[in-house]
């Protein structure tokens, strides 16, 4: 629990885009859930970058860059959140992209062993 007029730390929020509505999710520190943002695939900017000998995919969102992990049918929405939540658990910085066809997860350009994911994940 927090003392009484201290401030929350950023990591306990994490902004839930919906189909345009913005909403602002709170996170109990002490749980040992995983919070990520989940956006339109409409609000970010998509660009190409080149890693490993190949050209990738990845999203600018909230100032920050994400590379492409994996894409998801709507069907398999549960299995799109189970692996943005394994990659939190990894200390990834994570964020799942929807749109009416897919879900994707991506990883922030930034995180703790970035690049030693996609140089060594099958």
């Amino acid at each position: 629990m927090l003392a009484e007029g201290s401030a929350i730390p950023p990591q306990v929020y994490a902004p839930i885009v919906a189909k345009g509505a913005r909403r602002v999710a709170a996170v109990d520190a002490l749980s040992d859930s995983y919070t990520f943002p989940t956006v339109s695939e409409q609000i970010v900017c998509p660009f190409t970058f080149y890693l490993n000998g190949q050209l990738r995919q990845g999203i600018r969102y909230a100032n920050e860059l994400y590379a492409l992990v994996q894409e998801f049918s709507p069907e398999q929405r549960s299995l799109a959140y189970q692996k943005a939540t394994n990659l939190a658990e990894q200390g990834q910085t994570v964020v799942i992209t929807v749109s009416s066809s897919q879900y994707q997860s991506w990883i922030s350009l930034r995180s703790p062993d970035c690049l030693r994911y996609f140089l060594f994940s099958p």
